[in-house]
């Protein structure tokens, strides 16, 4: 029975700008609909659901010293998810995506800042004595990782522990098709878009 994930990922807020015309148009101010702030990142809303179903969730990831970053960890805690290896870091700022959303779609614009960050480094040794499941998230925004993920799944199947992923869209429109099928191999549960999907293996 799971029963402690660790989830690895980025880590940033949404500023979410709605309406029926939100596109922006040069030398010109346009009114909106509604405007929030909240917690974003694929990685960070997975982690915080699973904290709400009962699971006992840490989260891994990378924060600058700002604001953001400290809004971004009490939003984590809030949730009831472990923070104790989020590291806030004094060099970066923290990664903001705005959404201009529509009530028929949205479109988003990423400052990556700290988003990237994260680095085998960070990534805690008690993952392998602690976890029951590990997840990670947003594959194509996890620079620093991207070629890390096979062999720290592979060590994590070793011990027993069950894995996920899932891409997020992929910003180059790059894919990377062999980076995923070495990924699959050490897979238990793959998490795409039907978009991301077929753009991955060419199918649209």
């Amino acid at each position: 029975m799971i029963r402690t994930v660790f989830v690895l990922g980025e880590l940033n807020v949404d500023a979410i700008i709605s309406g029926s015309s939100v596109q922006p148009e040069p030398n010109k101010e346009k009114f909106v609909d509604d405007f929030s702030l909240t917690l974003g990142s694929s990685s960070a809303i997975t982690a915080c659901r699973l904290a709400q179903l009962g699971l006992n969730v840490y989260f891994v990831s990378v924060v600058g010293n700002d604001d953001f970053g400290m809004y971004c960890i009490e939003r984590l805690k809030y949730f009831g998810v472990n923070t104790e290896f989020v590291r806030i870091d004094p060099q970066e700022k923290t990664g903001v995506t705005i959404s201009l959303s529509t009530p028929t779609d949205r479109a988003l614009l990423t400052f990556m800042g700290s988003i990237c960050k994260l680095a085998k480094t960070l990534v805690p040794d008690s993952i392998f004595e602690q976890a029951d499941h590990l997840h990670f998230g947003s594959l194509y925004l996890q620079l620093g990782m991207q070629r890390e993920w096979a062999a720290l799944f592979a060590k994590a199947k070793e011990c027993g522990i069950t894995t996920s992923f899932d891409t997020g869209w992929d910003p180059q429109e790059q894919w990377k098709r062999p980076l995923i099928n070495e990924l699959l191999c050490v897979t238990d549960l793959f998490l795409p878009s039907k978009e991301e999907v077929l753009h991955i293996y060419d199918c649209s």
